[in-house]
């Protein structure tokens, strides 16, 4: 006990002293190349290039122009610019860096390129480049310590690392690569309240991690509005409307998708999924359509032609339902996770009885009365299958959790957990890991606990991967 107090002490007061001494350490300080770097932000990518053209040797112009096609190829995923990127991030990268400026837009560089080779499948590539990130960025915090662009790509490394699952840390520890989501947190932080041109990155990095990792959407998508007004650019806007969908708020997420429409494709299909919500099934297919006639990439075409057959079917257009069903099974991948939900569900020819679909999507953006009403219209001695009659009450339970009846919502999530058993349907996983978090908020500890080690104990259903790392971080900082 001792030992752990004196750690604790001994962080805190490194926090302490770190903050105390970082220097506004100048980056982006050029007017023009300033100016590319938010026209990047607000996803005006060939316009920053314009600016970058006639000076492109410095170390920033280099660090915006790696940003702006990372960020484009990851919003994209086309094809036709992946080698001719991957051949400027090649052409870019030098060796021996000896100054904090280089070691920083070095390691940002690999950690971008991380990420797009993760995006585009080449998982060793990611990985390598990953490692290489980390090693840089270590290197620059301890060598300078005082400077303080290089705490945005620490921070981000940080929560990477304390995010990964504590059955997997045997393979960190074999690189040498160590890190906690509240220092890379605190990392942020510190460079988000700062006045370097690179607060703006580090406010939407932390604002995400936020939402998906620590699963905080609606205070993290809260955030992110309210910093429009100084980080007024359409990265800011999308990152909100994701988080705001996440968090059940469809209608605040629509306002901000409207002016990106035609900016990038992704704005459309998440605007499908708000007008799925919402129960314009037209228009939800009209928007996936937009998405899939602009977009190059895979990830997420299976999801969409799924979906429009959803919408056709809840018009009760049957026809034209399957005939989007056998587009959905022969398009896409199922490397998200929406994807493979989509094609376990065609697969298995699971569909949920109609009205529990509207139950589910209504419930979702947040649109709670029409929810209601449906939901209290359906006869459960009507349900056909016992999936149907599980996920009633997984609805209710949603339901009741969304409009915060919480004393109800545990009695229907408990009522699930009991009725499912083993069978392979999220339902359960979910109710548990749900459940887990309200024994957190209740600071019951031990109950939280056990509701997250049981939804990890559930194999092969559709969202395993997702509430299995969500149960997976929930433990690792109670641990900690």
């Amino acid at each position: 006990m001792t030992i752990l107090k004196l750690a604790s002490l001994s962080a805190c007061l490194f926090c302490f002293i770190s903050i105390a001494t970082a220097q506004e350490s100048p980056f982006l300080s050029d007017a023009q190349t300033s100016r590319a770097h938010k026209l990047t932000l607000d996803l005006q990518f060939a316009e920053a290039r314009k600016l970058l053209a006639a000076n492109s040797s410095t170390l920033q112009s280099t660090y915006v122009s790696s940003l702006s096609e990372a960020l484009e190829l990851l919003l994209t995923e086309d094809p036709s610019l992946f080698s001719s990127y991957e051949q400027n991030f090649e052409d870019r990268l030098f060796k021996n860096p000896k100054t904090a400026d280089e070691k920083f837009l070095l390691a940002e560089m690999h950690l971008q390129w991380a990420f797009v080779y993760l995006k585009f499948g080449h998982e060793l590539d990611a990985a390598s480049h990953f490692r290489d990130a980390y090693k840089i960025a270590t290197d620059c915090r301890r060598r300078s310590s005082q400077y303080l662009p290089i705490r945005k790509t620490t921070g981000m490394l940080e929560v990477m690392v304390g995010a990964v699952p504590e059955k997997y840390t045997w393979v960190m520890d074999l690189f040498g690569i160590h890190g906690s989501i509240e220092n890379g947190l605190r990392d942020l932080d510190l460079i988000s309240n700062s006045n370097n041109g690179l607060a703006g990155e580090a406010r939407l990095m932390k604002s995400l991690i936020e939402g998906y990792v620590l699963q905080q959407p609606a205070g993290a998508a809260d955030d992110l509005q309210q910093n429009l007004h100084r980080d007024s650019s359409h990265s800011f806007a999308l990152g909100a409307a994701s988080l705001f969908i996440k968090s059940a708020q469809s209608e605040k997420a629509y306002a901000l998708l409207e002016p990106l429409a035609n900016v990038t494709p992704i704005a459309n299909y998440f605007r499908g999924e708000i007008l799925l919500h919402r129960g314009d099934y037209r228009d939800a297919i009209d928007a996936y359509q937009r998405f899939a006639r602009s977009y190059q990439g895979s990830n997420n075409l299976k999801d969409t032609f799924f979906k429009i057959g959803i919408c056709y079917r809840l018009l009760d257009q049957r026809l034209k339902s399957d005939s989007a069903f056998a587009i959905a099974r022969e398009n896409g991948n199922d490397l998200v996770e929406a994807d493979r939900s989509a094609a376990r569900t065609l697969a298995s020819g699971g569909l949920s009885h109609s009205s529990l679909l509207k139950v589910r999507y209504s419930t979702d953006g947040g649109y709670y009365d029409i929810a209601r009403q449906t939901l209290d219209k359906i006869v459960q001695g009507e349900l056909p299958t016992e999936k149907d009659r599980v996920e009633y009450y997984y609805r209710r339970a949603r339901l009741e959790h969304g409009t915060n009846h919480v004393a109800a919502a545990k009695i229907f999530y408990q009522q699930v957990i009991d009725m499912a058993g083993n069978k392979p349907w999220y339902f359960a996983p979910n109710a548990c890991l749900q459940m887990g978090y309200l024994a957190l908020e209740a600071k019951d500890e031990t109950r939280a606990k056990q509701y997250f080690k049981k939804a990890l104990t559930y194999k092969n259903h559709e969202y395993k991967n997702s509430i299995d790392s969500k149960a997976k971080t929930a433990l690792n900082r109670m641990k900690r």
